[in-house]
């Protein structure tokens, strides 16, 4: 089952002004599947593929002979090489929704882009589930400080009879499109995103402390 997302009205017209589209945000919030389902006539090429990665990162200009099309670049943050042929082919064609683009090492991911592809880019964030997308409510209004914004919103709203579950299960929308143990869930995230993501970034000498270091944090939060 497909959940639509807040963002795309404006993720439909980007693609008409922009000649790519970066979406960002953390792992498993959705970004792949979004594109997918807006870009269903690009193909579709990720970067989590070992093989794809090992080919644009030895010849970007070969890789991107490869695809005549337009295209979907999935975790593109792991091929900085690549970046430079982006340029190039969007300068070549100047068209508009030649690429969408998704990443979830933000940092990383947006050195590249400022220094390649400013100004050709637009970019975009994506968290995972609001209520309203849990809920698939048709609302797609920015948030404005107007009664008449607050009226038209009300007019959408439904009644919430299972909040306790919802916070509980939190928003990432695996947990929403199929049933799982969100326990489970959970831990494999952390476990994924110390070995994938932070590891990327700097050297952790010692897991256990740096989850602890993350549960501190968490509860600082709550507290608040």
């Amino acid at each position: 089952m497909f959940y639509a997302r807040q963002m795309q009205p404006l993720l439909h017209t980007l693609v008409t002004q922009f000649p790519a589209v970066l979406v960002t945000g953390p792992r498993q919030v959705g970004k792949s599947t979004l594109l997918q389902y807006i870009g269903e006539n690009y193909q579709y090429v990720t970067f989590d593929d070992p093989v794809l990665l090992a080919q644009a990162r030895q010849d970007p200009t070969l890789f991107m002979l490869n695809y005549s099309s337009k295209l979907i670049l999935d975790e593109v943050q792991y091929v900085p090489e690549l970046f430079s042929s982006l340029k190039l082919a969007i300068d070549k064609q100047k068209i508009s929704g030649l690429f969408l683009l998704s990443g979830s090492q933000t940092f990383q991911l947006m050195q590249n882009v400022t220094e390649t592809l400013a100004e050709l880019v637009a970019v975009l964030k994506l968290q995972g589930f609001s209520l309203r997308e849990i809920q698939q409510i048709d609302f797609h209004q920015p948030f404005i400080p107007t009664q008449d914004y607050l009226r038209e919103r009300e007019m959408w709203s439904k009644p919430v009879e299972n909040i306790w579950q919802i916070i509980h299960q939190g928003y990432m929308p695996g947990l929403y499109e199929q049933e799982m143990s969100w326990e489970v869930y959970y831990a494999s995230y952390v476990a994924t995103y110390i070995e994938r993501d932070v590891r990327a970034l700097t050297n952790i000498s010692n897991i256990s402390d740096f989850t602890r270091f993350m549960v501190a944090m968490l509860l600082e939060v709550a507290n608040c």
